[in-house]
């Protein structure tokens, strides 16, 4: 049989495998226990999620992260209180932005202005356009585009949520 190639916005991976409209996945998605019981998954990788920044890091967001220990980035997500982040829209990466501004929040401080797009590519063109003060990546996707671009961003912080990938 033939394979058929279907590109598709992130957000509509999963549900379209559940609704058979598709037979198998073949992205970087983290594993996680929801997502195991409804697809097989191995694991190749293991990345997390940090912060693009234009060079210079002007917002001056930092923390002493420690991977495994998610309290220890409570001052970097702190850092974009009433700041505009881009991340891609229906991953792991947006549940976690959105979970941090929310614990924000809760704390009395502002919220993050979460922008969300239909995939990573968008999300780094909202920084660099200037629609957003940054980027909410995976590590390495942040890393690829600064290294090969050689556009003047940076990583703030990076290992946030270091998870296996299948």
């Amino acid at each position: 049989d033939d394979i058929e190639w279907t590109n598709l916005a992130f957000s509509g991976l999963v549900p379209g495998l559940q609704a058979k409209r598709f037979d198998a996945l073949c992205t970087a998605i983290f594993i996680n226990p929801d997502r195991l019981k409804i697809m097989n998954m191995i694991s190749y990788v293991q990345w997390g999620e940090g912060l693009m920044v234009p060079e210079g890091n002007p917002d001056g967001i930092s923390c002493e992260g420690q991977i495994g220990k998610a309290e220890s980035y409570d001052a970097c997500f702190d850092g974009l209180a009433g700041k505009t982040v881009s991340v891609a829209a229906g991953g792991t990466t947006n549940k976690h932005l959105e979970e941090e501004s929310a614990r924000m929040k809760a704390a009395g401080l502002d919220g993050i202005d979460i922008r969300a797009f239909d995939s990573n590519s968008e999300a780094i063109q909202a920084l660099t356009s200037g629609q957003a003060d940054a980027a909410y990546l995976n590590d390495p996707q942040a890393a690829f585009y600064i290294s090969q671009s050689g556009a003047p961003y940076e990583i703030a912080f990076a290992g946030y949520a270091g998870n296996q990938l299948a």
